[in-house]
């Protein structure tokens, strides 16, 4: 193999890693945050999309404290992906009236 070659290789590796460590990155950070429910919240099944809600399968009772799996800002709204006490995973729309997010948002 001529070094070029291993060069570009290497090239290409550190380049397309770039990407999955900035995602990464991206996800940890999200996960360093916590939401205190301030009222009735719906939840909705399976993670967060840009539908931003269609049929709730639970609500989190006010006081209720939950850690954020992921946030994710979509055109129409943002949702954050949650895991409730029981285990069950879903996500609620981000609506600031109802949730208090914990380190707040930049």
């Amino acid at each position: 193999m001529k070094w070029w070659t291993a060069l570009a290789i290497i090239l290409v590796t550190a380049l397309a890693s770039f990407p999955a460590a900035w995602w990464a990155y991206d996800i940890w950070n999200d996960r360093r945050h916590a939401i205190t429910v301030d009222e009735n919240t719906s939840v909705y099944p399976g993670k967060g999309n840009a539908s931003c809600g269609t049929e709730q399968f639970s609500v989190i009772a006010p006081g209720t404290k939950t850690q954020i799996r992921r946030i994710r800002y979509w055109k129409n709204c943002a949702t954050i992906d949650v895991e409730l006490a029981d285990g069950r995973k879903g996500y609620i729309v981000l609506d600031r009236r109802n949730i208090t997010i914990i380190p707040s948002l930049p």
